[in-house]
């Protein structure tokens, strides 16, 4: 995992996450120098960790205190949520809460104390979010509602939208932040830096499971948060649909397995879901055949006159591939059924 922020001034700052929700830990362990003698007492730092290491808000977080300096499972420790004494006991270094909501504060303070040797800490559990959505560069036909998705060797987008806020509660703009790309593990220092929230790559893996996308993302207040997300590889697909000389295409009535028509002159066409780019890309290859013969004279539409084929039944296929990626290819057909006295009013 990328870190970004490191030990400041004394102040740690750890963010934990799950699914597309984080929550931040400021952890500031309280200014008493080691060694130095406060009220006759020897009082040293604690250290304070997590389980799990990314809670989300509003879910429960174990957290734990040690010193290096004597047995904690020997001292008296005491736990404070927001001033307010929650847990006293011998050895009690392990704590479970309840963590804020999204933008709310809550803090920690915890000293274990063991003869003449004193050891505090604190901790700030600040929450915050940040959703990575992706978009590919991959076509689909007008009024189609789902997402579009990303082939194999195509381009895809990746925007970051993080919640962090402030000292005084007001939201970081996206342009005050820094953020750090990372594909399949490699730094895409093209698109990183002080407010670049979106990167553009290409696929040039192979793998089933896709990419894998990790952003780090940082606040001037040192405040750091982290979240992957993955892209997963589509295959294309080809349907057909009719096309009406007065409506256009007719994408309510994909074409299956069999078209009936008893028109003198047909016209469909082609939609190549899926595939980088658009219809008329010349990224793309049309090989046609029909009834198993090649043919040449089709591309992104069928028009023809039936009196070509004037069988009752014609196989009409279609294998579409990429120059973008070999894996970018894909074939269908259907069977064209002529019936001239076929009445479609019934």
């Amino acid at each position: 995992m990328i870190k970004l922020q490191k030990i400041i001034m004394n102040k740690i700052t750890k963010i934990f996450l799950l699914s597309l929700t984080l929550v931040v830990f400021l952890a500031l362990p309280c200014f008493f120098a080691k060694a130095q003698i406060v009220g006759g007492m020897q009082t040293h730092l604690i250290n304070i960790t997590s389980s799990p290491d990314y809670p989300a808000p509003n879910s429960t977080v174990t957290l734990t205190a040690d010193t290096s300096d004597f047995d904690i499972n020997e001292a008296n420790v005491s736990w404070y949520i927001n001033g307010v004494n929650a847990k006293t006991g011998k050895g009690l270094k392990r704590i479970s809460l309840l963590t804020p909501a999204s933008g709310k504060l809550t803090k920690i303070d915890v000293i274990a104390q063991l003869g003449e040797n004193k050891s505090a800490g604190y901790l700030d559990i600040k929450s915050a979010d940040l959703t990575i959505i992706w978009e590919a560069d991959s076509y689909t036909p007008p009024f189609y509602r789902g997402k579009a998705l990303a082939p194999y060797g195509g381009v895809f987008r990746t925007i970051a939208l993080p919640e962090l806020y402030k000292d005084d509660g007001t939201r970081y703009a996206p342009a005050e932040l820094t953020y750090l790309w990372q594909k399949n593990g490699d730094n895409l220092s093209d698109y990183s830096g002080k407010g670049r929230n979106v990167a553009f790559t290409q696929d040039k893996t192979y793998s089933e499971s896709g990419n894998s996308i990790l952003l780090g993302v940082s606040a001037p207040s040192k405040v750091y948060i982290e979240k992957s997300t993955a892209v997963p590889h589509s295959t294309p697909l080809i349907i057909f649909y009719p096309k009406d000389s007065l409506l256009g295409n007719l994408y309510n009535k994909a074409i299956l397995t069999d078209y009936v028509s008893n028109e003198s002159r047909v016209n469909i066409t082609v939609a190549p879901y899926f595939f980088s780019g658009n219809r008329s890309s010349n990224q793309l290859t049309w090989n046609w055949s029909v009834d198993g013969n090649t043919y040449s004279g089709f591309s992104s539409e069928l028009v023809f006159d039936t009196s070509l084929f004037p069988k009752t039944s014609t196989l009409f296929e279609v294998n579409i591939s990429s120059s973008r990626s070999p894996l970018q290819m894909k074939s269908n057909g259907f069977n064209f059924r002529h019936y001239p006295n076929l009445n479609t009013d019934i």
